[in-house]
């Protein structure tokens, strides 16, 4: 091998070797936080590759394995996972890390298709890229594999438009779409690519009918994925159980927690937050620290024009498209960074449309990769020697790569990721509340790891998240349980109440408050507030059953026995509320209803033991009474 070829290579093999350093750890780690939503709960994924056209379906439904957002192919990574190899998050994280390393080389591809001058800037470019703690969440957390193939396909999307305009090959363009699409399936800030491939046409040299033909490729691009998109959001595609779940009185969905943008109404002030985000961006680019798996309220403030930061955001704007009008073709690799740093975060700043957060790591993954072009462009405007810029680049990368690998720990499994974090995010409300609940879980399913101090630590980030909001109705649930659990029922039922009455849509309140009546064995009580709760969700199987339960131990079996039948016909999907009609029949002296609630059951449920146990106590054929 020539010294030409050998050091073309030897660049490929010190990306390599650096996402190595930082990330050859994570094949030890385990799930973590949202991979739950995405693998270990979601029955799709667990399937495998027995059932491939449900991976591409679109649901919104109280289940949380459709929490995903539409992303199908990034779903079929870890059904293609799982069935070869089943749930082992070690094959999942060297998936990530094998991903990251191509990524990495192809955007050294890429930049050297697009600058072939500045072969050394490329390179630099791409090391700081590769080693920047800012890409620790999406690597090491096994959820955030969509941002890197989104920005893969969405890489070589580019290199396609790039390589054609430089080459006039068109059967190029032809294929452009099919990568935009599978960019789009991965995750869906790959839409913003499009925009990016216009401002291609900007640096790149090239005759103007090809820059036309490129551009209406890009276009054409775009276009799909959003009819694809309009499709599958569409009555004949989307299965929306919105309607169903408020219906039964459990639907609750409040975007504030996660972005409080979302409350927000004048543009002005959102425009102010924007700019805050973007300047937050960039200096979390320079200063990567501290880094926390959760931004969200009140832990990143919501600003008005009265803040300095929004001014600083929109100095790095104003200063983009000054440089974009009189510096283009003199500083390409800064324009073209911050114009991409602009275009791929833009998604995420919440003006047009909130975010799911008001801010994230894994948000500015691809636009850090403008962010590394403007550095390294910035610091060639001083003149330096190849060698004094290969140098000042080296080191910068050599203390990112030292809190990346530092940082990377930290997303061993879901403990270690709240242990690290909670004492920075003690102004967060989610972050608290998914302590607390995560300890909670602890302390109920395994009973070894109890330690004194637990209740109380459990309790205590409990009231710290709902002393800084009362917006969270799962954190009432929560606490009050926790209550219940610690044998405290005198501190739970002000809980319940106090979320009853805020959240008068939720029968899940009044469930509870039924239950601490029913601890109490006051079941008349508990019969007043599991009548609500049926007021509430009509069509909610369960509320009829803790009715119908309530109204069996005071020994009211008629009414109980017409409360259990009108809610059987909500209960197509629960076996279990057949097992507690059952009784009530047979303790009623009611056998030929008991008999007819068998036969209905089977014919639903017809390999269930437990019903058909329930059919040989009977001691006849459901129906011949």
């Amino acid at each position: 091998m020539d010294s030409v070829k050998l050091k073309r290579y030897g660049k490929y093999a010190v990306i390599a070797i650096l996402a190595l350093i930082q990330y050859a750890q994570t094949t030890r780690f385990k799930y973590a936080l949202d991979d739950s939503i995405f693998i270990t709960k979601n029955s799709r994924v667990q399937a495998g590759l027995d059932d491939i056209p449900r991976l591409f379906e679109n649901a919104r439904t109280g289940q949380i394995e459709n929490e995903t957002g539409y992303r199908p192919l990034l779903l079929l990574t870890y059904a293609t996972e799982v069935h070869f190899f089943g749930l082992k998050p070690a094959v999942a994280h060297r998936t990530n890390v094998a991903l990251y390393i191509l990524l990495c080389c192809l955007i050294l591809v890429f930049l050297n298709r697009l600058f072939p001058e500045h072969p050394l800037q490329v390179f630099l470019v791409t090391v700081l890229f590769t080693t920047h703690p800012l890409h620790v969440e999406v690597v090491a957390n096994i959820k955030g594999r969509g941002e890197m193939l989104a920005m893969l396909f969405g890489v070589i999307y580019m290199y396609l438009h790039v390589v054609y305009l430089r080459t006039n090959k068109c059967y190029l363009l032809l294929l452009t779409p099919l990568l935009f699409i599978a960019a789009s399936l991965g995750k869906e800030n790959a839409i913003t690519f499009s925009a990016v491939s216009f401002a291609l046409l900007f640096f790149v040299r090239a005759d103007n009918l090809r820059k036309v033909y490129s551009g209406l490729a890009s276009f054409a691009s775009l276009v799909l994925v959003l009819l694809m998109r309009l499709y599958v959001y569409s009555d004949q595609f989307f299965s929306d159980q919105t309607t169903e779940l408020r219906e039964k009185g459990v639907y609750h969905s409040d975007m504030f927690l996660g972005n409080p943008l979302a409350d927000v109404e004048s543009k002005l002030t959102l425009m102010a937050n924007s700019l805050n985000i973007v300047w937050h961006s960039v200096k979390m680019f320079l200063v990567p620290s501290p880094l926390v798996h959760d931004y969200s309220y009140n832990h990143f403030p919501v600003i008005d024009w009265g803040s300095p930061l929004s001014y600083l955001g929109l100095g790095i704007v104003l200063l983009t498209l000054i440089l974009t009008i009189v510096a283009a073709r003199k500083q390409p690799l800064i324009v073209l960074g911050m114009v991409w740093f602009l275009i791929t975060l833009s998604i995420y700043t919440s003006f047009v449309r909130p975010a799911t957060d008001i801010f994230a790591e894994r948000f500015v993954f691809s636009p850090s990769l403008g962010l590394c072009m403007a550095a390294v462009g910035v610091l060639g405007l001083f003149k330096l020697d190849a060698k004094k810029l290969a140098i000042i680049v080296g080191l910068w990368s050599a203390g990112l790569l030292f809190v990346s690998t530092s940082r990377a720990p930290a997303w061993k499994d879901t403990n270690t990721l709240l242990e690290a974090d909670i004492e920075t995010l003690d102004d967060c409300v989610r972050a608290n509340y998914n302590y607390a609940l995560y300890r909670h879980q602890r302390y109920d399913n395994y009973p070894n790891s109890r330690r004194p101090g637990d209740e109380e630590t459990i309790l205590r980030h409990y009231n710290l998240a709902l002393n800084q909001s009362d917006r969270l109705a799962n954190l009432y649930t929560a606490l009050g349980n926790a209550y219940m659990r610690f044998k405290m029922p005198e501190k739970a039922y002000p809980v319940f109440k106090e979320a009853s009455e805020k959240f008068t849509y939720l029968a899940k309140p009044l469930t509870q408050l039924g239950n601490v009546h029913v601890s109490q064995d006051r079941y008349d009580s508990a019969a007043f507030y599991f009548t609500k709760a049926v007021d509430v969700g009509k069509t909610n199987p369960e509320n009829y059953m803790n009715l119908g339960l309530s109204l069996y131990h005071q020994s009211l079996y008629d009414s109980a026995l017409t409360v259990m039948a009108t809610g059987e016909q909500y209960a197509e999907e629960r076996v279990d509320y057949y097992y507690k009609y059952l009784p009530i029949c047979i303790k009623a002296d009611s056998l030929q209803r008991a008999a007819q609630v068998v036969k209905r059951g089977l014919e639903l449920y017809p390999d269930d033991e437990k019903l058909n146990l329930y059919k040989r106590r009977i001691g006849q054929q459901p129906g011949e009474r």
